[in-house]
């Protein structure tokens, strides 16, 4: 049993590891401002933005759509059944070159509170919902979407690998 926690102690900060090592940081050398991004294949990606000394972060989700353009309405579902609703946020409809059997996607780009972003530190994501545009969210990503904003918030930022 001691073996099994110590290796569970060993591997665990590896697979952590393992998330926030997909980060990646795009310093603007005009203005300043960093933008560090979570990893683009997984439904939703965070971003966190620093700018003038102030911290946003923000969540871009995409879901296969079609022409029922310009729409309002994004949820999110957790896995312990958790809604985060934003009734009022547009959904726009965009050409896609990521996903050929689906010519258009729905997209929506949302700024996130910093209670929604301590609920989804702990909480998994298991759908996605943009106007009448549903996405599953499978368990691993999920998982890694939340450990990946775990790495956000706690991560210093010249940890993280430029673009």
């Amino acid at each position: 049993m001691k073996v099994i926690i110590v290796f569970l102690l060993l591997v665990l900060p590896l697979f952590s590891w393992a998330q926030c090592n997909t980060l990646r940081k795009k310093v603007n050398k005009f203005t300043g401002e960093t933008r560090i991004v979570t990893d683009k294949s997984e439904p939703a990606v965070i971003v966190k933005e620093l700018r003038l000394g102030k911290t946003s972060y923000y969540m871009s989700l995409v879901a296969p759509g079609d022409m029922n353009v310009n729409q309002k309405g994004v949820s999110l579902l957790l896995d312990d059944g958790t809604r985060i609703d934003w009734p009022e946020e547009l959904v726009t409809i965009a050409s896609s070159n990521i996903h050929p059997r689906n010519k258009l996607m729905a997209r929506s780009y949302i700024e996130l509170t910093s209670e929604q972003i301590q609920i989804l530190r702990k909480r998994r994501i298991s759908e996605c919902k943009l106007h009448t545009f549903n996405v599953v969210v499978k368990e691993h990503s999920g998982e890694s979407i939340r450990r990946q904003i775990e790495c956000l918030v706690n991560m210093n930022t010249d940890e993280i690998k430029s673009e």
